[in-house]
């Protein structure tokens, strides 16, 4: 069971509670079944594992099936694995096809669904699946392409993200260069929903007509701001919680940082506020609050050896006294 929990990133928040970064190498948003819109559930169903609620894990009769469409060059026909044949490959088995592994990911197909429900089972593949652009679970993704929650997606964009599962990388539209296969994609799903009775062919006709672009979020990479600070609240952590992984355990920390204090800091080091001497002249320091002693902003370093993540922090990692007394941290634990 320890297998079928994602791993999550953790959130690091400032003085005010205010999110500042989310930390960790897959950013995801698990929601629950009755998070997840009809026609979300109905666009992946059409597409990946049109009979999974009449199966019981393998459906022999849609792989039969899958096989003879492909053949006959048939549109939009599915892969033999079920969804929940996918739970088990995400969540259990390498992505290596030998008869060993095949018989291996039936088997535990069976077993699975035998101790959890249908909705459970699309949820954890919901969650799971990876869509690119960064992008894992449903509920990220619809964050990621279109800057929505999943009950605002309309078709087009439902179809579009219920397309990416087969090769994201080669169908995520953000890329100039995918954007015709992202737009034939999209219409296999919606001619797909349409075959299951999901939509109307009016609903196809007119989804179709939408580009595969519309809506699309500018794409952005979020760097980590304020770098000293949070390498120092990311050691911090590591010391306290050494048995926690804070790339994957969903940590909530919150922290003393004060963002105008931080931005005050690094303009000093950064700017000409202060006249230096010269371009290599270092400096690092640390802005407390004098009645809680707690640490508001933490600067340290000039130009190239400016404190990167994981990096040499001279404010906190000087060999004087004073380096082990001073606390980033408010508070942390599990979300």
């Amino acid at each position: 069971k320890s297998k079928l929990v994602n791993p999550l990133s953790s959130k690091i928040y400032d003085k005010n509670g205010d999110l500042v970064y989310e930390y960790g190498k897959e950013k995801r948003t698990n929601v629950t079944y009755d998070q997840i819109p009809k026609l979300v559930e109905n666009a992946f169903l059409a597409t990946e594992d049109a009979r999974f609620y009449e199966h019981s894990g393998v459906d022999f009769k849609g792989t039969a099936r899958a096989v003879l469409v492909s053949l006959k060059g048939d549109y939009g026909s599915q892969g033999g694995s079920t969804i929940t044949q996918q739970v088990i490959k995400n969540y259990f088995l390498s992505m290596e096809k030998t008869s060993k592994r095949k018989v291996q990911e039936i088997y535990l197909a069976y077993k699975l669904e035998q101790q959890y429900s249908k909705h459970e089972i699309l949820e954890m593949y919901l969650n799971k699946i990876n869509l690119g652009n960064r992008s894992y679970g449903i509920a990220t993704a619809a964050q990621n392409y279109y800057g929505k929650e999943l009950k605002d997606l309309t078709l087009p964009e439902v179809a579009m993200l219920a397309g990416l599962p087969k090769a994201p990388n080669n169908y995520d539209p953000t890329k100039t260069e995918n954007i015709q296969r992202a737009t034939e994609r999209r219409d296999v799903v919606l001619k797909l929903m349409n075959r299951h009775g999901y939509i109307t062919k009016a609903e196809m006709e007119e989804a179709s007509k939408v580009k595969v672009t519309d809506g699309l979020k500018t794409a952005t990479v979020q760097a980590m701001p304020y770098p000293a600070f949070m390498d120092a609240v990311v050691k911090e952590v590591e010391k306290e919680l050494p048995d926690a992984n804070i790339g994957s355990d969903s940590l909530e920390i919150y922290t003393t940082l004060d963002i105008d204090a931080q931005k005050a800091a690094d303009r000093i080091l950064d700017t000409n506020i202060i006249n230096y001497p010269n371009d290599k002249f270092q400096g690092a320091f640390t802005f407390m609050d004098t009645k809680t002693g707690e640490v508001r902003a933490i600067g340290s370093g000039r130009g190239e050896n400016k404190a990167v993540f994981k990096g040499h922090n001279m404010a906190i990692e000087l060999d004087r006294a004073a380096g082990s007394t001073m606390k980033p941290i408010f508070d942390y634990g599990p979300a």
